[in-house]
């Protein structure tokens, strides 16, 4: 949610993030600062 996208910045909780996904074994850990929108797929650049 937006709102939440300060703390998640700010703190540990993007580190304990990061951390967990490459224990999954992902390499890079990204995060869409637009946020989830249906249909996303589905855009055309403008």
């Amino acid at each position: 949610m937006p709102e939440d996208m300060e703390a998640f910045l700010s703190g540990d909780v993007r580190e304990a993030v990061r951390k967990r996904f490459h224990a999954f074994g992902f390499l890079f850990v990204s995060l869409d600062l637009d946020g989830y929108r249906t249909g996303s797929m589905n855009a055309v650049p403008d």
